[in-house]
């Protein structure tokens, strides 16, 4: 799957929005830092992708977030 779908799919969730724009902040849409957590650990566990809470929170939108992260090591 596409990074930038996994994560969009992954912040509407979070959110519990229907949809939401690629370029808007995850702050901004109503996110924090606990929901940011939750983001990071399903990216890792459903899409096998790497996001650092730092580039997370430096990268927070959702196109941001899947260009900065990456595969682990094994998918």
């Amino acid at each position: 799957m596409d990074a930038q779908i996994a994560v969009t799919t992954v912040f509407r969730e979070v959110l519990n929005l229907p949809t939401i724009d690629p370029s808007a902040g995850f702050l901004d849409l109503g996110g924090h830092s606990l929901l940011a957590v939750q983001v990071i650990a399903l990216l890792r566990e459903r899409y096998g992708l790497r996001v650092s809470t730092l580039q997370f929170l430096e990268n927070a939108s959702a196109s941001a977030v899947a260009a900065s992260s990456q595969p682990l090591e094994g998918n």
